[in-house]
């Protein structure tokens, strides 16, 4: 979707799938991204233009909706797309410096922790923390466009901001 989130899951043969608030989901396609980079060498995947879904916005106090999304008139390259989920995962950190899981990370049976808006995810943090550095590098090869520099010099404060979070609230000096 254009606001940076994607389905959770989808039925291909009918279109419907579930949009949701689970914080890793829209990380994936940047993993992704940066493994086939990383393992072929192939940066074009990046320049590829694709459209999002279009969908209602989640209410307030929706958790999910299952729906029928299609593809939308506006397209954009896969650096975009990933560009966009970055921005939507970095601007939902909690009070103690880490992202948020919303109504799930990657173990969905942590759905309840997030469910009013303050459960922060220590796994995710790692995650982030990981496709950042790794994205950085990539856009340093590939992107000389001033408006991504920007956001790439942003991202490097995040992971600065997420290091002293993850290596302080985190970490209890025996366990993560």
């Amino acid at each position: 979707f254009i606001e940076g989130d994607v389905e959770h899951w989808w039925h291909e043969e009918t279109g419907r799938g579930i949009r949701t608030r689970f914080s890793d989901d829209l990380l994936w396609l940047l993993f992704l991204c940066i493994e086939y980079i990383n393992f072929t060498g192939d940066y074009s995947i990046l320049q590829i233009e694709t459209p999002y879904l279009n969908g209602k916005i989640l209410e307030d106090n929706e958790e999910d909706r299952y729906d029928k999304y299609e593809a939308g008139d506006i397209k954009e390259s896969i650096l975009l797309h990933c560009v966009r989920a970055i921005d939507r995962t970095c601007n939902t950190f909690g009070e103690h410096g880490l992202p948020l899981i919303g109504t799930g990370d990657w173990n969905d049976g942590l759905s309840n922790v997030g469910r009013k808006g303050k459960g922060e995810s220590v796994w995710l943090g790692f995650f982030l923390y990981y496709l950042l550095d790794n994205f950085i590098k990539i856009c340093d090869t590939v992107e000389n466009d001033s408006e991504l520099r920007k956001k790439v010099d942003g991202y490097r404060k995040i992971m600065k901001e997420l290091r002293r979070s993850l290596n302080s609230v985190a970490w209890d000096g025996r366990w993560y």
